[in-house]
């Protein structure tokens, strides 16, 4: 076997019949004065078919965007106020929970937030942007 394999085999071990509870994590809140920001993402974990959906005030952005190993980016174009950015898990892959990570960053490169998760099938990263 080669070491993804294996690598593999030991994350379905971990994973695999472990049974996620659907629980939404909430990432936080965050002040910025930047007009827009940038979502970035990728899976942290195995390349095992994580697909993730992602909102703007309760308004779809990106419907669905399959998690690979390099980060994806997605510009959010921020409104006066509070905004709400959710990172909805469509489904978990084939080896457990929907394993990613994301970064936020403002449009001057400044890292506003970064986190890791494992979700369960329907449960959502949830996190607030202030812009002032």
């Amino acid at each position: 076997m080669t070491r993804a394999q294996l690598n593999d085999l030991r994350i379905k071990e971990m994973y695999g019949k472990r049974k996620i509870k659907k629980v939404d994590s909430h990432q936080g809140n965050f002040l910025t004065l930047s007009k827009t920001v940038t979502l970035s993402f990728r899976d942290f974990g195995a390349i095992d078919g994580d697909i993730i959906g992602i909102y703007h005030n309760d308004i779809l952005i990106v419907k669905r965007a399959t998690l690979n190993q390099h980060y994806q980016s997605f510009p959010i174009h921020l409104q006066k106020g509070n905004n709400k950015i959710e990172i909805l898990a469509i489904n978990q892959g084939s080896l457990g929970a929907n394993t990613a990570q994301y970064k936020l960053v403002n449009s001057s490169g400044f890292k506003i937030a970064s986190q890791y998760w494992f979700l369960a099938t329907g449960a959502k990263a949830i996190f607030n942007v202030t812009k002032n």
